[in-house]
């Protein structure tokens, strides 16, 4: 279907037939719908139409449904976690240790010198732990390390990085555990730029729409909407994005360039 999606996208002519068509119009459904340069010309019942140059796409019986929009997603979020090593599939804390010590990719932050990983969750571990700053000095005491758990409120971080960040209510200095406000400031400072957020952004919408996502709500950084408008301008931007903009940050987004038309 991803295939499908960019050949509509491409200017092609689609017909969906064969299938359980959901409009959205309460208690209707139909048989096909005809897709042309990646909008919908006609819905119905019946023998689908062939328009000339059109590829019939037969759906063998299944439903076939509106694009889904996340009414509450995180793009820069979802961003990062491709910028980093991976410990959303961890089992253990041993295993986000293993994850941060095999990781040969570039860091983030000051020099590129931090290693941050992205959304393990211990609540489905057999020994439901947070991770300690002792594990992950384990695993690398050299560079600066922080792991975050999928909510992105608390995460962990070795004793090299304790060492650059000032004592905070949220962070315990013997557990490496920091939390809300203090690992907010960390992440301000750990933001990568636009250049790099718009080279992952393909793969954030692949994401997406793999779960039927084609549209977002997003209170959005400054660099993530720079990142979508060099996306866009490329003529890749396959999401439909509505932004917020906390209103501190107005003054960024001026000094960003952000234009009209996106």
């Amino acid at each position: 279907m991803a295939a499908k999606r960019a050949e509509a996208r491409s200017g092609a002519k689609l017909v969906f037939a064969n299938g359980r068509i959901h409009t959205c119009a309460p208690g209707e459904t139909a048989d096909w719908v005809w897709v042309d340069a990646g909008r919908v010309a006609a819905v119905g019942s019946g023998q689908p139409p062939r328009p000339e140059g059109a590829e019939v796409f037969d759906l063998r019986g299944r439903s076939l449904i509106p694009g889904f929009c996340d009414a509450h997603v995180h793009l820069t979020w979802v961003g990062l976690s491709f910028l980093g090593p991976d410990v959303s599939k961890c089992a253990s804390a041993d295993e986000v240790a293993s994850v941060i010590a095999a990781w040969q990719g570039e860091g983030r932050g000051p020099d590129n010198a931090w290693f941050v990983g992205d959304g393990f969750d211990e609540t489905t571990w057999s020994r439901r732990h947070l991770p300690t700053r002792a594990e992950l000095d384990a695993a690398d005491s050299r560079r600066p390390v922080l792991v975050k758990r999928v909510c992105g409120h608390v995460g962990v971080v070795n004793s090299r990085a304790l060492e650059t960040l000032p004592p905070g209510a949220h962070t315990d200095r013997d557990t490496g555990r920091i939390a809300e406000s203090d690992l907010w400031a960390l992440n301000d400072r750990l933001r990568p730029g636009p250049r790099a957020l718009a080279a992952v952004t393909a793969r954030v919408m692949q994401l997406l729409h793999t779960h039927g996502i084609t549209a977002v709500h997003d209170v959005i950084s400054t660099e993530m909407l720079r990142a979508l408008q060099d996306v866009h301008a490329q003529g890749a931007l396959d999401l439909r994005v509505s932004c917020s903009l906390p209103t501190d940050r107005l003054d960024a987004v001026c000094e960003a360039g952000i234009q009209a038309g996106l």
